[in-house]
């Protein structure tokens, strides 16, 4: 009877304390806590990002600047996230595929290890990222002076949809030049990048080293995607098969001009469109 009168005398006091602790819950949910690490990762790292695509023979490697203030809060697997003077830092896939390539141990892969040539540059392993089920597992991170020193590579462009989810693009120049080596769409007509599928409502233009398309009033961009990519578009339902059409993708009408077969690899994960 005690505790009945307590709640009626002091109701409104109860009631503002669980607000407080909503409102808190709900403050915590927003910054990140109480969600899987990827979901955790400000989306901000992105738009800051510089990327780069370098390639050691056939082999993709991606290389990364982001401010320290974005890579500090990144979680570590082991040493730290923010990578300085001639140190580096490894995404977890990318230290454990540094461990296999180069036949080493996975702690001298995770953090200390010396790397005497890293296309041109000595590099430390200053540490390792946590695993976050991301493009960030599988890049190298260094520092802006680094970054530069570094060959050019090819730009990779970061693009976030509304859900703030990373989408990587690979822009291919004019004449179709920049193509990575060895990749092919999944049907491949003797081993060339060649059109996979075409469709006779369609007229092509050659441009930029890829076709576009006119269809109902409306000029498509041709899109080819990586075969994780493709999957994971499929799955959202976006298109079917090549051929079919987006409107307002990233603000561009598109037509998914073909599908590359698995490297697995970050190409898997990029959209390769030509320059505009």
């Amino acid at each position: 009877m005690e505790s009945k009168g307590f709640f009626d005398e002091n109701r409104w006091w109860v009631a503002f304390t669980v607000v407080v602790i909503a409102a808190g819950a709900l403050a915590l949910y927003a910054q990140g806590y109480f969600r899987e690490e990827q979901d955790r990762i400000s989306p901000q790292i992105y738009r800051d990002m510089e990327l780069k695509l370098l390639f050691e023979g056939s082999e993709p490697k991606l290389v990364a600047y982001a401010p320290e203030a974005r890579l500090s809060f990144l979680p570590t697997l082991v040493g730290d996230s923010v990578p300085k003077g001639d140190s580096i830092v490894l995404g977890y896939d990318e230290a454990r595929m540094m461990a296999e390539d180069r036949d080493i141990s996975a702690s001298e892969a995770l953090w200390g290890y010396s790397l005497e040539d890293f296309f041109g540059l000595p590099f430390n392993v200053a540490g390792t990222l946590r695993k976050t089920d991301s493009i960030l597992d599988m890049v190298h991170y260094v520092t802006s002076e680094r970054f530069r020193q570094l060959p050019p590579g090819q730009s990779i462009i970061i693009k976030l949809t509304p859900e703030r989810m990373p989408k990587l693009f690979y822009m291919i120049d004019s004449g179709g030049t920049n193509w990575p080596s060895g990749i092919a769409y999944q049907e491949k007509v003797d081993g060339e990048i060649e059109p996979l599928y075409s469709q006779k409502t369609y007229v092509d233009i050659r441009m930029g080293g890829m076709d576009f398309k006119l269809a109902e009033n409306k000029t498509y961009m041709p899109l080819v995607l990586g075969s994780k990519e493709a999957a994971m578009m499929e799955e959202e339902r976006l298109f079917e098969s090549p051929g079919d059409t987006l409107d307002n993708f990233f603000g561009k009408d598109v037509y998914i001009a073909g599908i590359l077969a698995p490297t697995n690899t970050s190409l898997d994960m990029m959209h390769y469109t030509t320059a505009e």
